[in-house]
This record gives C-alpha cells, sequence and structure tokens, in this order.
C-alpha cells in the first residue's frame, strides 16, 4: 500500500476521521474523497506526501484550520476544499503552491484578506472563495440565539497582486465582505471567462477596461454598491452570454453598445437607477432568454421589436415610468411565462400607467406599492385563444371527415 499513488473514494458514504497514517504513503498523487460523511481535521502530516499533485475533500463535514503543512505541498494542481467547515484566514503562505491550477474553497468559514502572495499563483486558472458561511462562536441555544455565528467570510480588498494571475479563467467570490473598487489592471486578466463578484460590498464605477476581457462568458456583480454608467467599453464583450448587474447604484442608460452584444442570454438591470428609454436595436439580441429592467427609472414604451426576439422567457419591466399600449406581438412568444409590468389597477383612483394584453402579471402604480398580480386581461386572452384554436381543429376535423365520408352524423350536435 505504501506505493500506492492514486486513491479514489468518490461518492460514498465513508465516516469518520483522516488517519494521520496517510502521511506514509508518500507514492501518492491523486486523493480524492469529495461526496462523503468524513469529519474532523486534515491531519499534519498530509505535507508529506511530497508528490501529491490532487486533493479533493469536497462536500464532506470537514472543519479546523488548515494545516500548515498543506502548504508545503508545492506539486499540487488541485486543491479542492469546498462545502466543509473549515475556519480561519488563508494563509500566506498558500503563495508556494506556484504549480496550482484549480484552488477552490467556497462554502467554508473562512474569514480575512486575500493574502497578497496569491499572487504567486500565475499557473492558477480557476479561484474559487466564494459562499462563506460564517464562523461559529458557540453552541445554538434558545436564550442566546444571536451569538451563533461571527461575520461571514473574506474581507478587504483585492490585492493589487491579484491581478499577475493572467492565467485566471474563472474567478468567484460571490457573498463575502469584499469592497473597494476594481483596479484598471482588471484589463490585464485577458483569459478570463467567468467573472462573479455578487453579493459583496465592491463601490465606484465599472473599470472601462473591462472591455478587454474579451473571452468572458458571465460577469456577475449583483448586489454591490457599484455606482456611474454602464461603459460603452462593456460592449466589446461579444462571447458574453450573462450580464448581472442589478441591485446596485448605476444611473444613465443602457449603451447603445450593449444592443450589439448578440451572445447575451440574460440581461438582469433591475433595482438600479437607470433611466431613458429602451431601444428599437434590442431585436438585436436573437438568444436572449431573460430580460429585466424592473425597478428603475425607464420612459417611453415597452418597445415592440423586444417581441421578435423568440426564446424570451421571462421579461421584467415592472416598477418604472414606461406609457402606452404593449404589443400584443408578445403574446405569439410561445416560451414567455413571466411578462411583468406596471399594468395594475388595484383602486378606482390607481391608474394603470400601460396597457397589456399579454402580461402574465400586473403591478401597481402607485410609488409604494410592490404588488403583483395575476393579469386577468391575459387570462382571458389566452381562454378565447384556446377555444378558437379548439373551434378552428374542430371545425378542420369535422370538414376532413366530411370529405372522406368517414363521418357519423348525431342528433345535431356539433364538436364546437
Amino acid at each position: 500500500m505504501e506505493r500506492l499513488n492514486f486513491f479514489s473514494a468518490d461518492f460514498n458514504f465513508l465516516r469518520g476521521k483522516i488517519s494521520s497514517l496517510i502521511g506514509r504513503l508518500t507514492d501518492l498523487k491523486v486523493v480524492s474523497l469529495e461526496h462523503n460523511n468524513l469529519k474532523g481535521q486534515i491531519p499534519s502530516t498530509i505535507g508529506k506526501l511530497a508528490s501529491l499533485k490532487t486533493l479533493d475533500v469536497t462536500r464532506n463535514n470537514l472543519d479546523g484550520t488548515l494545516p500548515t503543512e498543506l502548504y508545503s505541498l508545492e506539486s499540487l494542481t488541485e486543491l479542492g476544499l469546498d462545502r466543509n467547515h473549515f475556519s480561519g484566514t488563508i494563509s500566506p503562505l498558500i503563495g508556494r503552491l506556484t504549480n496550482l491550477a484549480s484552488l477552490s474553497i467556497q462554502g467554508n468559514s473562512l474569514h480575512g484578506r486575500i493574502p497578497p502572495s496569491i499572487g504567486n499563483l500565475t499557473s492558477l486558472k480557476y479561484f474559487h472563495i466564494g459562499e462563506m458561511k460564517g464562523e461559529k462562536l458557540g453552541a445554538q441555544s434558545y436564550s442566546n440565539p444571536s451569538s451563533i455565528l461571527a461575520p461571514r467570510g473574506m474581507s478587504g480588498t483585492l490585492p493589487s497582486d491579484f491581478y499577475s494571475m493572467k492565467s485566471l479563467i474563472s474567478f468567484s467570490c460571490a457573498g463575502n465582505l469584499l469592497s473597494g473598487t476594481i483596479n484598471t489592471s482588471i484589463g490585464r486578466l485577458t483569459n478570463l471567462q467567468y467573472l462573479l463578484i455578487e453579493g459583496n460590498k465592491f463601490r465606484g464605477k465599472i473599470n472601462p477596461f473591462i472591455g478587454r476581457l474579451s473571452s468572458l462568458e458571465k460577469l456577475d456583480i449583483k448586489k454591490n454598491a457599484f455606482t456611474g454608467t454602464i461603459p460603452p467599453s462593456i460592449g466589446n464583450l461579444t462571447f458574453l452570454k450573462y450580464l448581472h448587474l442589478d441591485h446596485n447604484n448605476f444611473t444613465g442608460t443602457l449603451p447603445d453598445e450593449l444592443y450589439g452584444m448578440e451572445s447575451l442570454v440574460e440581461v438582469l438591470g433591475g433595482d438600479n437607477s437607470l433611466s431613458g428609454t429602451i431601444s428599437p436595436l434590442v431585436n438585436r439580441l436573437s438568444n436572449l432568454e431573460l430580460f429585466s429592467i424592473k425597478n428603475n427609472s425607464f420612459t417611453g414604451t415597452v418597445p415592440a421589436e423586444l417581441a421578435t426576439i423568440k426564446k424570451l422567457t421571462q421579461i421584467r419591466v415592472d416598477r418604472n415610468s414606461f406609457t402606452g399600449n404593449v404589443s400584443e406581438d408578445f403574446c405569439k412568444l410561445g416560451r414567455l411565462d413571466n411578462f411583468r409590468a406596471d399594468c395594475g389597477r388595484f383602486s378606482v383612483m390607481n391608474q394603470p400607467a400601460v396597457e397589456c394584453q399579454c402580461c402574465t402579471h400586473c403591478c401597481g402604480t402607485r410609488k409604494k406599492s410592490f404588488a403583483c398580480r395575476k393579469n386577468p386581461k391575459k387570462e382571458r386572452f389566452d381562454y378565447l385563444s384556446f377555444s378558437m384554436g379548439t373551434r378552428r381543429r374542430t371545425v378542420h376535423r369535422i370538414g376532413r371527415a366530411a370529405r372522406t365520408g368517414s363521418h357519423k352524423r348525431k342528433d345535431n350536435s356539433a364538436e364546437w
């Protein structure tokens, strides 16, 4: 067994602790134990596995701090620690693991700053530190429920050394307490495909150098404190599929350059302070499935050109200042199952801002009204459309039967 170089026991029901005797298996190159019920700490003897390239203990119940000896495994290329209960901080010694291509430790109870030594990991492609859960401070009790968790997550700013990791393909720090602005050096990370920094405290404007990330497929910066306008350079992200900007403090209009991003599948810009009109050029976004600009200050009419996008499943234009009639062409969108606008009239004095036959839900137009209710006009329209469709199919069947002579008359009963 001491010459064993590959050990995998993923997706089993293993219980207990990782034995300190693992240090005897000095030829091990791969240890993969994900999706089990292991508990306890990673033993310090792990540091004796000098040939180890992969260590994956994702989705277990391991806890404690990461042993210092872990950072001596300089052959490591993959370190997966997701979904456990590890606590403490990320040691500056992480900078020793210069061969790492994947570092994923999200869903734990780590806190503190990202050490500047992270910039030494120039081969790193996948860096995931999101969704930290908070560190347990004491036993849960009914008398003192507030003492269960400390403030969760990583904090501070992204160190300037972070922008030296030019091999990065995916970076996620979602759901932490990170703050500060995005450095102009973001433009160096030209291999980045996924930038997921939602649910933090980042502020300032979107740096226009973000337009240099020409490989980007998903940009998720929702639930931060970003301000300013959406830069025109965002139009350079021609491979972008998912653009999530909601729950920030953006102002200004949607730039015309955005309508040229034909790969877009989701545009979420709700809960900001955006204004202006929606350009008819929106019909260029032929792959769009989700479009939400709810709770902003857009004006004008909901453009009929939006109804030419056949893949749409959800549209949220409610809680804006749109007026006029919404095109009935939206009723022809077979995949559309959630369409909300300010077509609600919840009292005699409360007139709807827009008329929308095809909306699934109508929202109130009063400033303090956030209620959205099913649209009775849509339900009637669907019923009539179904009835007429049934009638046409029935007439077609009767006519075909009459032509072929295969029908049988019944006592003045017609299938209407």
